[in-house]
């Protein structure tokens, strides 16, 4: 029984007959990440290739209109050559038009967010993802055929495949409990969810070559291909639980039942406690930051690459990887910031709430410094580039914040609870591009760009606050009906539960 009592299978691990094996979990960790990744390559494609697909003189005639006025970024005669331009063009949507084409993605997205946390809680979150990036991969290959039909049935397609895109990212959430540590968790949340953002640069910089190479159809159809194959080696190599896996090591096996707690797929679902979720102070902290981080990178995921084009007049190659760029750097920081947050927490320099604070202060307050910045500095291009990149640097730093807070707060009703987490925050991907678009109207100055720019800090510092106040790090009462619950391990500042919004568990179970 010797084997039992092992605690950390971090040495090189043999199976029971004395045969090497890889750790399971480092395979689960990378799959979910490259599952995360082309979840948003194939929504945010989009971004830059729509640059393409739209008429050039849709884009210069507002400037032409302008070129004499100090509120627009000048622009030289080589952008103005029509022989430089990469791409023609061929629709005739203005702004306000390709920001609810950009948005239609989210109306499907948000609709299926607490679908996905209940199917992967009662079905398992490994076919809730395989499913999921196999639709929109099929999906996405009728997006050249849809747009050349009609842009309705274009918006359309986006909703469906949205739909089928937002069960995975809570489905992930269910699975990573159930292989991942608590004393592992704080890093390797941040190798698993910035895989976000490595999904953006990809995109991005991809896109823009593929429309510079191909033009912008061959987009689509190359990473609907690359969906549809991935979905051969996750359902291959992933597995529910580790128990249920036939080539983990004895030693991973027995570590993990141990720390993360073994799981009975007999087991029936427990009843969802809505009310005791839907009054918890400390879960409407968590979702409402999640909503300010979403919108920041919303805003930057939509428009980022139209302001490239259009503002600082780069071509669609440029475009691509100038918008590309910030997003590596807030995948950098998201690895490194998990790192740092375990190292914090470990040696007993923060609790663990008052390091979802700290860091959360830093992505609210220097995204919103930064954004700030940008409103000032005019039309320097380089400038602004370097405040792009600033400012989706401190936004990686949210991994070492509140971001799998509610694991924290429920971890009986993780699914659920990040599904009503992202349908709440992923309304900022409907509403960003669509305000953004609104906002600007066909008139790409700098003073209507500042006004998109203000709002994005609005709503990063003002969910911050709340969370000061009302964020916890403790598990509540009503995840555990029949139990007691359990506080931070190093009990020094666990978060409350501010008696306002506190019922009793027994009382409010549907």
């Amino acid at each position: 029984m010797g084997d039992l009592q092992l605690e950390t299978p971090d040495s090189n691990l043999k199976s029971k007959d004395g045969v090497s094996c890889i750790k399971m979990r480092y395979i689960l960790i990378f799959m979910c990440a490259s599952s995360l990744a082309l979840n948003y390559i194939v929504n945010v494609c989009m971004s830059v290739a729509i640059v393409a697909m739209v008429k050039p003189a849709v884009h210069l005639q507002t400037f032409s209109a302008n070129l004499t006025d100090a509120d627009v970024c000048p622009i030289t005669n080589m952008e103005l050559n029509p022989n430089n331009a990469t791409q023609e063009g061929e629709f005739e949507w203005d702004e306000e038009l390709q920001g609810y084409i950009l948005a239609s993605y989210y109306y499907g997205y948000v609709s299926t967010q607490v679908l996905g946390g209940r199917l992967a809680e009662n079905f398992g979150g490994k076919h809730v993802v395989g499913s999921g990036i196999m639709m929109s991969g099929l999906l996405i290959l009728l997006a050249p055929t849809c747009a050349w039909t009609h842009v309705y049935l274009l918006m359309a397609l986006r909703v469906l495949q949205g739909a089928v895109g937002g069960i995975m990212l809570p489905a992930v959430h269910v699975l990573f409990p159930k292989w991942i540590p608590p004393e592992e968790r704080p890093h390797i949340s941040g190798l698993v969810f910035s895989a976000i953002h490595i999904g953006s640069v990809l995109a991005m910089s991809v896109t823009g070559l593929l429309v510079d190479a191909s033009g912008w159809p061959t987009v689509f159809y190359f990473f609907g291909a690359v969906a549809i194959a991935w979905f051969i080696p996750w359902m291959i190599i992933v597995y529910e639980t580790p128990e249920e896996h036939p080539r983990i090591s004895y030693e991973e096996k027995t570590y993990l039942m141990k720390s993360c707690g073994s799981t009975d797929k007999k087991k029936v679902a427990q009843p969802v406690p809505w009310r005791s979720i839907l009054t918890s102070a400390p879960v409407w902290a968590y979702m409402w930051m999640n909503f300010a981080i979403t919108w920041e990178i919303y805003t930057f995921l939509s428009e980022l690459p139209n302001y490239s084009k259009n503002v600082l007049h780069f071509n669609i190659r440029e475009s691509g990887l100038i918008s590309a760029l910030p997003y590596l750097f807030d995948w950098m920081s998201s690895i490194c910031s998990g790192f740092v947050s375990r190292w914090l927490q470990s040696r007993g320099h923060m609790s663990k709430l008052t390091t979802y604070k700290f860091f959360n202060g830093l992505v609210a307050g220097g995204g919103a410094l930064c954004l700030y910045a940008i409103t000032v500095v005019g039309c320097d291009a380089t400038l602004i580039t370097v405040l792009f990149v600033v400012t989706l640097t401190t936004h990686g730093l949210y991994v070492a914040g509140s971001n799998i807070n509610h694991m924290d707060l429920a971890v009986n009703f993780s699914g659920t609870i990040a599904g009503l987490s992202f349908t709440l925050c992923n309304l900022a991907g409907i509403l960003a591009p669509s305000v953004a678009g609104i906002i600007i109207n066909e008139q790409q100055t700098l003073t209507r760009w500042n006004q998109v720019f203000y709002i994005a800090i609005a709503v990063l510092v003002i969910p911050y606050i709340f969370y000061l106040f009302c964020g916890s790090a403790e598990e509540q009462s009503w995840n555990r009906p029949q139990e007691q619950p359990r506080t931070e391990d190093n009990g020094r500042d666990a978060g409350r539960t501010n008696p306002a919004f506190s019922q009793e568990s027994e009382d409010n179970i549907i």
